[in-house]
């Protein structure tokens, strides 16, 4: 069973930052970063780029102190708000800048992480369960991890509500995590319904609406909008 001084899970904005911090703090120990993404990036990740996704950020209010975003490597201009295909760029840059990529393993999955106890006892740490997602392992390998460092964000999975009716539909039912795969519904979709009120269902509702797509739009509350609102604000 390998060991690790340290374990970041997830290579999205914070574990980027945190694993290169820990290097920069103990270069002397070792280090893993593991995300299940095929590419770095978290929330943007390359395959999760769909067309015209941007941060609600404009340039200079989504960059790390100590890397600057350039306007000019990354194409992004002043008082613009910055394009997902910029910002994945940008965490691939970093990476690269402070060494992180030899220490990053794309397609792993931790499924399961056991506290041993404090730093005091006789080993300490935890016990991760790691899946190669490649090999499509169901069982996994045993990682021990000294230090844990869980940056895998709030709502990495997709929560998708079991719809009554749903086996008879004919369509195609999907997460707008997923948006980047299913991007040919642009250009064949008749209509669609999209369920949800936050920044990805305004994303999709645009998508959608400027492709000449009837859009069919649910949201719970009003709550659910507030942060759309504030964008369409700007």
């Amino acid at each position: 069973m390998e060991t690790y001084d340290c374990v970041v899970v997830g290579a999205g904005c914070y574990g980027l930052a945190a694993a290169k911090q820990y290097r920069f703090t103990h270069p002397d120990h070792s280090i893993r970063v593991f995300a299940s993404e095929d590419t770095i990036g978290g929330t943007w990740a390359e395959e999760r780029l769909y067309p015209n996704l941007k941060s609600n950020n404009l340039l200079g209010t989504l960059e790390y102190p100590d890397f600057p975003m350039d306007p000019e490597r990354f194409a992004v201009e002043q008082g613009c708000h910055v394009s997902g295909s910029a910002i994945h760029a940008y965490l691939k840059a970093y990476a690269v800048e402070f060494g992180l990529s030899d220490f990053i393993h794309l397609r792993t999955k931790v499924t399961v992480a056991e506290h041993l106890g404090g730093q005091n006892s006789p080993q300490g740490g935890w016990i991760l369960t790691v899946i190669d997602l490649e090999k499509q392992e169901a069982a996994g390998s045993k990682v021990h991890a000294r230090r844990l460092i869980v940056a895998s964000g709030l709502t990495s999975v997709p929560r998708i509500p079991q719809l009554p009716g749903e086996e008879h539909f004919g369509g195609r039912i999907f997460h707008t995590k997923f948006f980047a795969q299913n991007v040919d519904t642009l250009k064949t979709a008749r209509s669609v319904t999209i369920l949800g009120g936050s920044k990805s269902a305004w994303d999709a509702a645009y998508s959608y609406a400027t492709a000449g797509v009837q859009v069919n739009w649910v949201i719970r509350c009003m709550l659910q909008t507030l942060k759309g609102l504030r964008v369409m604000k700007r």
